[in-house]
């Protein structure tokens, strides 16, 4: 019952506006109208008493409004963006919620879909493995940011947030460190050498090794990012080439969690039970022989 906002001026919220009747002096304009105002004409035709009752639970409405405004929000929660959408949930059944002004908890909608698990590291920032869920449970509907807890099994595994996933995309979770898959080490060979007697071009070659190791009991896939360097947009006399890589790389432009990454790398390294795997891959940088790449010419 609160009247509108003030991002709009009056003569813009088109739904409070009246047209001044005949006997009006500005007949035939529209003028901003009080929804308040109007609500209480309409029920003093029935009540002479009305409108005063009327105004009395409105500002008890307000008051409700303003209390629960500052209150503290439920564990977990909190406030929506204001580019958030709209979507509505219709809940299964009848619900009764007592009320005292306060939060609750209902069930408005569950639904079930396929999992599918993935591993994924980032050798270059550490050892640790990450399993990451995607389902689609959307159906067509969008999901509002919130908090969420896994459960696998009926066994709690970790706490998470779902940071939103609109209708037809599929949600895709990210459940923390495995234990039992981690990344050994990532080691790092280079070798410079100059073409010919009088060098005109320098070649430094990077040969990189990841070592991944599982202890699970069935072969796993583990999906691994790592990037080329990239030279700045006014450097034209450095390039930048994968020369081989075992297994096969695959171009990325996105991180594991789905942020930009140039020059981005994956692979998919398939770790035997209780055994140690390797991703094997060398690149190679070549720029003029008087030159040298800011920071020095090995790339970790």
């Amino acid at each position: 019952m609160r009247p509108p906002g003030a991002a709009l001026t009056p003569r813009l919220r088109y739904a409070y506006l009246r047209l001044a009747g005949p006997e009006a002096v500005d007949r035939g304009r529209l003028r901003p109208l009080d929804p308040r105002a109007h609500l209480a004409e309409l029920v003093a035709d029935h009540d002479a008493d009305a409108p005063a009752a009327l105004y009395r639970a409105i500002a008890a409405l307000n008051a409700a409004a303003d209390r629960l405004a500052r209150g503290p929000l439920p564990p977990g929660t909190r406030p929506l963006a204001h580019d958030a959408y709209h979507q509505v949930f219709v809940a299964e059944g009848r619900h009764d919620l007592p009320g005292d002004g306060l939060y609750h908890r209902v069930g408005v909608y569950a639904a079930q879909a396929a999992a599918t698990l993935e591993h994924r590291a980032v050798p270059r920032g550490g050892h640790d493995v990450f399993r990451y869920c995607t389902v689609d449970v959307t159906r067509g509907r969008s999901l509002p940011d919130g908090p969420m807890a896994v459960h696998v099994d009926g066994d709690f595994k970790v706490q998470s947030r779902v940071e939103g996933a609109a209708g037809g995309r599929p949600l895709e979770l990210n459940l923390g460190v495995d234990p039992d898959v981690r990344v050994v080490d990532r080691k790092v060979t280079v070798q410079q050498q100059d073409k010919g007697l009088m060098s005109q071009t320098t070649r430094v070659d990077h040969h990189v090794a990841v070592r991944v190791r599982s202890s699970l009991p069935e072969p796993v896939d583990v999906v691994l990012y790592d990037r080329l360097p990239q030279p700045d947009d006014d450097v034209d006399d450095l390039t930048v080439t994968l020369v081989e890589s075992v297994p096969a790389a695959e171009r990325t432009d996105r991180d594991p969690q789905g942020r930009t990454l140039e020059g981005g790398l994956r692979w998919t390294l398939t770790v035997s039970p209780g055994s140690t795997d390797v991703l094997a891959w060398h690149y190679r940088l070549e720029f003029p022989a008087k030159s040298e790449v800011i920071g020095g010419n090995r790339r970790d």
